[in-house]
């Protein structure tokens, strides 16, 4: 058995090293996720903003959906439910627009299928 170390020969021990985004600040989250809700921006604004803001646009404009009024997404997201629960969508008493809907077959069937090899 080792024995242990005196008081004054205790091992010094490294710190977990934390990755942290410079984008993640939660109070520039919740500024950016107000102006979200204040403007309809595109894809290209909100980038744009998050980067003068130093702000996550991903972040900020999830944490916006439960206060929208309007969601636009791509319809993958909408009918996969597991994506649309993590991303906080509820459909009950919704109004849903689907455009591009001659894909919509197409796309239910990719999302709810896989492909076994003969490997497999």
């Amino acid at each position: 058995k080792r024995e242990k170390a005196s008081d004054s020969e205790t091992k010094r021990r490294r710190s977990v090293a934390k990755a942290t985004c410079p984008f993640s600040g939660f109070e520039n989250l919740m500024a950016m996720r107000d102006e979200v809700l204040v403007k309809v921006r595109d894809v290209e604004q909100l980038l744009q903003h998050g980067r003068e803001t130093h702000t996550c646009p991903y972040y900020s404009t999830r944490m916006a959906i439960p206060a929208a009024q309007v969601v636009v997404l791509p319809y993958q997201s909408l009918l996969h439910a597991s994506t649309r629960k993590a991303s906080g969508i509820k459909l009950k008493d919704q109004i849903v627009i689907i455009d591009e809907a001659h894909n919509l077959t197409d796309t239910i069937s990719a999302i709810h299928s896989t492909e076994i090899s003969g490997a497999q």
